[in-house]
């Protein structure tokens, strides 16, 4: 999903390849069962969602990169309100056939695990970041002893 060898990327583009992964659903045809139509009802919801989020954060990209290195607090938080309000989706959304929403279940938790992938990858980056500047101090404590 995310390319593990990209630093400081910006929160926009966690946003922007989160909604990407969310397009790429296939189009349904008139005949699709409805646990196919449910599913891309759900991602459509999953992707509204980034998209709320992405508009919310115009205003905020410049300021959410401080030192050259992304704000990590302001990632976690946007990624984790987007995981409420698809949580909260699952347990209100509107009853309908039970195949249709069986579908737009497992399309609002792909989303999620989606989610969950894109904020690994953010801790997992921040350890890098983190661990690499803990070696050089590691490093130049050792030299100095």
């Amino acid at each position: 999903m995310l390319d593990p060898g990209r630093r400081n990327r910006t929160l926009a583009d966690v946003l922007a390849a989160l909604h990407e992964h969310f397009s790429t659903s296939t189009r349904l045809d008139r005949r699709a069962s409805l646990f196919r139509v449910g599913h891309e009802a759900g991602m459509r919801f999953a992707r509204i969602c980034v998209l709320d989020k992405l508009t919310s954060e115009v205003g905020h990209t410049s300021g959410s990169v401080t030192g050259g290195r992304p704000d990590r607090r302001r990632e976690r938080a946007s990624l984790q309100s987007i995981e409420v309000r698809l949580t909260n989706e699952l347990s209100t959304a509107t009853k309908r056939d039970p195949e249709y929403d069986a579908g737009y279940r497992a399309g609002v938790e792909l989303a999620l695990r989606y989610l969950a992938l894109a904020h690994t990858t953010i801790d997992l980056e921040a350890a890098a970041v983190d661990g690499t500047s803990d070696r050089t101090a590691k490093s130049s404590t050792t030299k100095i002893c």
